[in-house]
């Protein structure tokens, strides 16, 4: 188990989380509702996208930050547990992640006909080549924070986190939005 960090820090970070919700929440309100012409993306599949590609971005970013980190920071000694237990899961995921690719891929036949034996070693690919990219090294304490931060959350919860987080924020994409939630379910 991971070194806990003080009381303000965890504070800091849950009050932070709970404004940026409140925000997009704010900012989704005086926008309006969003034509629904298009496609949503349900819930089920934002879950399954974010379990499926979760352990191959905490493990792409933990192999591209560890060096940068102290010997103590969480994604050194803590994050190879939490992917394996969170790889456990991507089998059991693929089927909400995949029907989530074929919303984005409609339009490429030739992708939405491949068989899971070929189109999964393409999503873990690209995944991690468009990490490579994207992580700065300056945003290596900040992911390691955050790593810490959610640490006492099993991986399910950890998976509904960033999933609620998506969905959220995804409401009012112009591209993909996410479902509006059914509160009666």
């Amino acid at each position: 188990m991971p070194e806990q960090g003080p009381p303000m820090k965890q504070t800091i970070l849950r009050t932070a989380a709970i404004a940026a919700l409140c925000s997009v929440g704010q900012a989704q309100a005086a926008e309006g509702a969003v034509p629904t012409s298009e496609p949503c993306i349900t819930n089920a599949e934002v879950q399954g996208a974010v379990a499926y590609v979760l352990p191959i971005l905490l493990r792409t970013v933990s192999d591209k930050c560890s060096a940068l980190l102290p010997a103590n920071a969480y994604l050194r000694t803590a994050s190879p547990g939490l992917v394996r237990e969170l790889e456990a899961s991507q089998n059991r995921a693929w089927p909400q992640a995949r029907a989530l690719l074929i919303k984005f891929a409609r339009e490429d036949k030739a992708m939405v006909a491949l068989s899971d034996e070929a189109l999964r070693p393409i999503v873990d690919q690209i995944v991690g080549k468009k990490l490579e990219i994207r992580v700065e090294v300056g945003m290596c304490g900040d992911v390691n924070d955050i790593a810490e931060a959610v640490a006492p959350l099993s991986p399910d919860q950890t998976v509904n986190l960033f999933a609620t987080i998506l969905n959220i924020a995804g409401r009012h994409d112009k591209k993909m939005r996410t479902c509006a939630p059914r509160l009666n379910e």
